[in-house]
């Protein structure tokens, strides 16, 4: 018999979080704002004491932008859309297997095929299966569970390793 896993997940503001922050600070606009934030915190304190004081409000603000302000964003953004979007709020049913990754919630499926995997990422929570650019299924690895190996074996076997980045 095929090769094949079935997942039930549930997506989460935790989860949804950390799509958006490993997604947002993997990029170059995401490092790109952290140095400048961090530029801006050394600058300001350099000036402590001798900057006018608007321009030390300025500085603060430049550097609390990328490391405080925008997680802060992100959370909000992360409990919006798990809350308001009706897909967030019934399980999304996985089967994995050498065609692709089929997505099913109530009557409504889509087969993702292999081929059209744009990514797949690793981090220490989650994997992602990127469908584009910038949208992503998200695998959280607490709902994976003993089937974390599997879905890492079935990923790897039926994509590139260019696009296949699983530890």
């Amino acid at each position: 018999m095929e090769n094949e896993i079935k997942l039930s997940i549930m997506i989460n503001p935790k989860d949804m979080f950390r799509f958006l922050m490993r997604h947002f600070y993997t990029h170059f606009s995401g490092i790109f704002g952290v140095i400048l934030s961090l530029g801006a915190l050394v600058v300001f304190f350099l000036n402590i004491g001798k900057g006018e004081p608007t321009f030390m409000i300025a500085l603060f603000i430049m550097a609390s932008l990328f490391t405080v302000l925008q997680p802060i964003q992100f959370w909000v953004k992360a409990n919006q859309r798990v809350k308001l979007n009706p897909m967030f709020k019934e399980p999304l049913l996985y089967t994995m297997n050498s065609e692709g990754i089929t997505v099913e919630q109530k009557e409504d499926n889509v087969l993702l095929p292999w081929k059209d995997v744009r990514s797949i990422i690793e981090s220490k929570n989650a994997i992602f299966v990127y469908s584009s650019s910038v949208n992503a299924f998200i695998l959280p690895k607490k709902q994976l569970g003993q089937d974390v190996q599997n879905v890492k074996e079935i990923m790897k076997a039926n994509t590139d390793k260019n696009i296949c980045k699983l530890k």
